[in-house]
């Protein structure tokens, strides 16, 4: 029996400001919840797709947009993820956040455009004491907005280096999962990790599993674990492949944003359900439930406490699947494209 741990990164959307600041706002908690005729199509569907399943899920709470939102509309998002019962709420850190400081921040992000400067999202760039302001107070608005400390943390794109580590430590992060190297590949080789886990001074990290759908000798097209770039079929094919080589955990990566397409109208954002992600983590929920005999589907926290790191796990070879899933995964990808076009009147 493998681990599985199904993962949610919840933030809310920036909506190209940092690119338009002067003609484009951020959306706050109405870019989670993502209504559309009265239901959910964001953070509530993943909730009732795992509840309906049984199943926990661990999710991650970006808290540095407070400084554009405030503290309530984070509190919201919490309080719906903890009466779900089961789940597990962790911190998720964008530092692009940091650039909205006070009332003037679209004349001050448009000036410094104006030069030549570019915002940078990614936490591997800061220095230690840029990450470990940002850290701090990412730390501040979660514990305000749920009323917990973080004890598990996932940076924003996936964005890992080994000087996050020992900050992250002392703050009691011992739990991470920080790593997608089909996406944002580390500069540091001890972070090059497929799939796994393995212990960075003090942290356990798990990282997103990537895997290969394409080799010619030593060379692999990676991808990563998640709903919306992967069909049911490859997910499942995956999890087969990892249960028959006992190589858990197995650590999938989804997004409420994945579960409807935001069309921007005159009146305001509206939203359309995606039918393709929605069946594809219905799928891969049953899936899970009914075959309990081959994944144990846990939080990162209990994972972490249950299982012994995995002496193997300094670089695993990516798991593999053939191409044979390509043109299934054209056909539900196109089908993606039409959703996102605007509906005639």
């Amino acid at each position: 029996m493998i681990d599985v741990l199904l993962t949610a990164d919840i933030e809310f959307d920036i909506n190209g400001a940092l690119t338009f600041p002067m003609s484009a706002t951020p959306m706050g908690a109405e870019s989670v919840f993502r209504l559309s005729a009265g239901r959910d199509q964001g953070l509530r569907f993943i909730l009732e797709t795992l509840g309906r399943h049984g199943l926990p899920g661990t999710f991650f709470l970006e808290t540095l947009a407070a400084r554009f939102f405030g503290i309530q509309p984070l509190t919201d998002v919490a309080e719906a993820i903890l009466q779900g019962g089961g789940h597990e709420l962790g911190l998720h850190l964008h530092p692009e956040w940091r650039y909205f400081n006070g009332d003037d921040w679209r004349e001050s992000l448009n000036a410094a455009r104006a030069t030549g400067w570019r915002p940078s999202g990614v936490l591997a760039d800061c220095t230690e004491q840029e990450f470990a302001d940002l850290l701090d107070e990412s730390c501040a608005n979660f514990e305000a907005a749920s009323g917990r400390v973080p004890r598990i943390f996932r940076s924003g794109s996936l964005s890992a280096a080994s000087f996050m580590y020992p900050l992250l430590a002392r703050r009691q992060l011992t739990v991470a999962s920080n790593v997608g190297v089909a996406v944002n590949l580390p500069r540091d080789v001890e972070l090059c990790v497929n799939h796994g886990s393995v212990q960075v001074d003090g942290v356990r990290e798990f990282a997103v599993t990537s895997f290969s759908d394409l080799k010619f000798g030593n060379w692999n097209h990676l991808r990563l674990l998640t709903i919306t770039g992967c069909t049911f079929a490859e997910m499942r094919h995956i999890l087969e492949g990892a249960a028959r080589l006992d190589a858990g955990p197995i650590v999938l990566l989804t997004h409420a944003s994945e579960f409807s397409t935001m069309l921007p109208t005159a009146a305001g954002a509206r939203f359309h359900a995606n039918r393709v992600t929605m069946r594809r983590l219905d799928d891969l929920c049953r899936y899970l439930a009914c075959n309990r005999n081959l994944y144990k589907v846990s939080t990162l926290s209990d994972c972490a406490a249950d299982t012994p790191l995995n002496a193997l796990a300094a670089r695993p070879a990516p798991l593999v699947i053939g191409p044979w899933s390509m043109p299934r995964r054209w056909i539900e990808s196109r089908r993606m494209a039409r959703l996102a076009l605007p509906a005639a009147d």
